[in-house]
């Protein structure tokens, strides 16, 4: 992951330098809109063990459980920018849908179970910015998401010839802190591009995962 934001890093410093353009910091005070894609991670490619495990029929002889919680991810947001170095921003993620599969083996049966969780948050962030040059800047978010989830797993259930099946459904929301950086490329003094990576932190006991996004963005800044 932290590859795929050295690359894109790169790649925009690189288109810094080569076109050498000389533009005003489109960061100006007021504010802005703006969206993002990429990539994303929800962490829950595992959320199908627990159902199975305590539905399995006796103590488990094997476990085997496989899931994709990574995909497609983006953000919308806006934001209000006081100074050329200090703004703050609302942000709406969607993650793309995990899904999940277990299977648990006993000496009289097994269980065997297979779902899909939603993963979605909803941001409040600080975002401090250094600008390097004219139009290339870098910057930090620090804040708070609220973060939820919802998933279902179905569980079916085999004893010699006997089949059961069983429904279970997993909604949780959580609080939690969120953070990430960047690097920033203004095209003109209202139109901005941007590379970053968001995490949203698990703390404690939380039931949700940890959340990465890398992506890269546009924004219009209204000035």
């Amino acid at each position: 992951m932290l590859s795929i934001v050295r690359k894109i890093l790169t790649v925009l410093v690189a288109l810094a330098a080569a076109t050498g353009m000389m533009v005003a910091n489109a960061a100006l005070p007021g504010a802005y809109l703006g969206a993002e894609m990429g990539w994303g991670d929800v962490h829950e490619g595992a959320f199908a063990n627990a159902p199975v495990m305590q539905n399995a029929p006796g103590p488990i002889v094997s476990f085997s459980n496989s899931g994709k919680d990574t995909g497609f991810a983006g953000r919308v947001f806006g934001g209000y920018q006081f100074t050329p170095n200090w703004a703050a921003e609302l942000g709406l993620s969607r993650f793309t849908v995990a899904e999940a599969r277990a299977t648990a083996t006993t000496a009289t049966g097994n269980a065997i179970g297979s779902g899909t969780i939603k993963t979605s948050a909803l941001d409040l962030v600080g975002k401090g910015i250094l600008i390097l040059r004219q139009c290339i800047s870098l910057y930090g978010k620090l804040g708070l998401a609220y973060i939820a989830t919802n998933g279902n797993v179905n569980v079916t259930q085999t004893v010699g010839s006997t089949v059961t099946g069983s429904s279970f459904s997993q909604i949780a929301r959580k609080v939690y802190p969120t953070f990430g950086v960047g690097m920033s490329y203004d095209i003109t003094q209202n139109l901005v591009t941007d590379v970053s990576w968001n995490r949203i932190q698990k703390t404690g006991n939380g039931s949700i995962p940890n959340t990465d996004l890398v992506g890269v963005g546009l924004s219009y800044y209204f000035g």
